[in-house]
C-alpha cells in the first residue's frame, strides 16, 4: 500500500482517527521512528488494537476496584484516597487494599444497658457467666508464678496458646515443665503464632514432640505472605488447665516480661479464672486447634468445682475476634462500653494507633462529661511505632482526654475500666491490627471489686507518669513534627 501524505491524515482521508494516531505515537517502537506516517497501515492497526485492549483492561480493573472500595469503605476520606490510588496504579492499589482493607465496626451507641453483652453473644455465642472466681495478677512475676503453679498441678490436660514463645530462660523453663507433665501422662497441646514464635529452634520443637508435647504453629509465613492472611496473626495469650482453670491477659512467654530490657521493667496484667467462663476459653482453643492441626478435640466439659473449691460469683463473658462473624466483635463491644460509660473511663494500652471510630468514641465520651484517662508508654519497643503513638496525643488532649505517659518502664497492659464497675482485659491493643486483623481474646469482667482494684493500680502507676496538657502543646513542650505525621500514615500496617 502506498504511503500516505501526512497532511491527508489530518484532512480525514486516512482510515485512522487523530485519537488512534495519538495512541499509536505513545508506543515507543513507533514514536522512535523518524516519521510516524511512514509506518504501514497494518502495523498501526495492530498497535491500536493492543492499545485499545490495554485501555479496556485498565477501565475494567478500575471499575471493579472502585466498586469494591465504594461498597466496603464507609469513610469518604478513605474512599477518595483509594480512588486516587486506583486511578494511578490499579494493580498496586488492589494489592494494598487486599492487605489493608478495613473492616469497619458497627458502633453500638444508643443501645440498652446490656449492649456489650448482646454484641458479644451475637458475635461469639458466649454469655455473661456468673459462677466464676477471679484472681487479679498484676505484674509479670505474679502471672508466671500462677501459670507455673497451675501447670505443675495439672492431672489431665494443658492447653496453652500464645503469640510469642521464645527459647530463652523463661521459655525453656516453661517448655521443660510441659515436657515433664507430658511424660507424667498429661495431654499437653501448645499453639503458637508462626511469626511471633519464629525464633523457636526446629531441633527443640522436634525434641518436644518426641516427648509427647503436641506443638503447632498458626498461619506459617511461607504459606500466607502473598495473601491477606499474613496480616491475621494469632495474637491470643491464654492457658487452660484440666478444663478447670484459665489464664488470660497480655503477657507472652519471654525473658523481657520478667527481666525487662533496654526500656526498663515491663509491666503487664493477667487474670486467673475458675468457673463457668473457662469452658468458653477452652472452646476457643479447641476451635483454633482444629483449624491449625485438623484434630477435633473432645467436647469441652462444663466447669465442675473440685472438692474443697467454692464456686465464685464474679460475672465474666469471653469475647474474641477472628475472620468471620466475630471479626469486629471486640471492637463493637469496646465501642458500646465507651458509649455506656457515665462517669469515668480508665484505659491502658501499649500501642495506641486507633481507627477513626475509636478516636471518635473517646472524643464523644469526653465531650459528654465522662472523665477519660488514657495511659500510654513514654517509650515503645519500636521507634516508628512510638512516633505513631505520640502523633495521636495532641488530638486526644484537644478532645478533652487526659493523656498520661508512663515513665517507669515499658507499659504492655491492655485493659479498660468503665465507671469503676466493668473491666475488659486481654490481648487486644487499641490499634488497627488488633481491631481489624488479628485473632484476639478478651474477658469482660462485671465486678466492682475487681474494677476498683484495677482503678487503684491505675492511680498508683499514675504517680510515675508524665501528664500531657493543653499548656504543654501551646508552649511547645510537646510537639508533633513531620516525622510523627509521616509515621502515622503507616498506622494500618503496624
Amino acid at each position: 500500500m502506498a504511503d500516505q501524505n501526512p497532511d491527508d491524515i489530518y484532512k480525514g482521508k486516512s482510515k485512522f482517527s487523530i485519537f488512534q494516531i495519538f495512541l499509536a505515537q505513545s508506543v515507543p517502537h513507533i514514536s522512535a521512528t523518524a516519521d510516524f506516517c511512514t509506518t504501514s497501515v497494518p502495523e498501526c492497526g495492530q498497535v491500536v488494537i493492543r492499545m485499545y485492549t490495554l485501555l479496556s483492561i485498565y477501565v475494567l480493573w478500575v471499575a471493579v476496584q472502585l466498586h469494591i472500595v465504594l461498597r466496603r469503605s464507609a469513610d469518604p476520606a478513605a474512599q477518595w484516597a483509594w480512588i486516587m490510588a486506583t486511578l494511578i496504579s490499579p494493580p498496586a492499589a488492589s494489592v494494598l487494599y487486599a492487605l489493608t482493607r478495613s473492616r469497619q465496626s458497627l458502633l453500638a451507641a444508643g443501645r440498652g444497658a446490656s449492649a456489650v453483652e448482646s454484641i458479644i453473644n451475637a458475635g461469639c455465642d458466649t454469655r455473661m457467666t456468673q459462677g466464676n472466681r477471679l484472681a487479679v495478677l498484676s505484674g509479670c512475676t505474679a502471672a508466671f508464678a500462677a501459670m507455673i503453679g497451675d501447670m505443675q498441678r495439672a492431672r489431665e490436660s494443658i492447653h496453652i496458646e500464645f503469640y510469642i514463645l521464645e527459647a530463652d530462660r523463661v521459655g525453656l523453663t516453661i517448655l521443660s515443665l510441659l515436657r515433664r507433665r507430658s511424660r507424667a501422662g498429661v495431654r499437653v497441646r501448645v499453639l503458637c503464632d508462626a511469626y511471633g514464635s519464629r525464633r523457636l529452634p526446629r531441633r527443640l520443637i522436634e525434641s518436644l514432640r518426641a516427648d509427647g508435647v503436641e506443638i503447632r504453629f498458626d498461619t506459617p509465613i511461607r504459606r500466607s505472605w502473598t495473601t491477606p492472611a499474613v496480616h491475621c496473626r494469632n495474637h491470643r495469650k491464654m492457658l487452660v488447665v484440666d478444663s478447670q482453670t484459665a489464664h488470660i491477659g497480655g503477657i507472652n512467654i519471654a525473658n523481657r516480661y520478667l527481666d525487662g530490657d533496654s526500656m526498663g521493667h515491663w509491666y503487664d496484667e493477667q487474670v486467673r479464672l475458675t468457673g463457668e467462663a473457662v469452658a468458653d476459653i477452652e472452646r476457643l482453643f479447641a476451635a483454633d486447634w482444629l483449624r491449625v492441626s485438623g484434630e477435633q478435640l473432645p467436647a469441652v466439659r462444663r466447669f465442675r468445682a473440685r472438692t474443697g473449691i467454692v464456686a465464685g460469683r464474679t460475672g465474666v463473658q469471653v469475647v474474641w475476634s477472628e475472620p468471620g462473624i466475630s471479626r469486629s466483635t471486640i471492637a463493637d463491644a469496646m465501642a458500646a462500653m465507651i458509649a455506656e460509660a457515665r462517669v469515668s473511663l480508665h484505659i491502658v494500652t501499649p500501642y495506641f494507633m486507633p481507627p477513626p471510630w475509636l478516636v471518635d468514641s473517646l472524643r464523644r465520651a469526653a465531650l459528654s462529661g465522662v472523665r477519660v484517662r488514657l495511659m500510654l508508654p513514654l517509650q515503645c519497643d519500636s521507634r516508628i511505632v512510638c512516633r505513631v503513638v505520640h502523633s495521636y496525643v495532641m488530638e486526644c488532649v484537644a478532645a478533652g482526654i487526659e493523656v498520661e505517659l508512663y515513665e517507669g518502664g515499658f507499659l504492655h497492659s491492655k485493659l479498660m475500666v468503665a465507671d469503676s464497675r466493668r473491666v475488659v482485659i486481654g490481648s487486644a491493643n487499641l490499634d488497627y491490627r488488633s481491631m481489624e486483623y488479628n485473632r484476639e481474646v478478651m474477658a469482660v469482667i462485671d465486678d466492682q471489686r475487681a474494677a476498683r482494684e484495677y482503678v487503684g493500680r491505675f492511680e498508683k502507676m499514675s504517680a510515675e507518669c508524665r501528664r500531657i496538657t493543653s499548656d504543654d502543646i501551646v508552649s511547645g513542650r510537646w510537639r508533633c513534627g513531620i516525622a510523627e505525621h509521616l509515621a502515622r500514615l503507616l498506622a494500618p500496617l503496624l
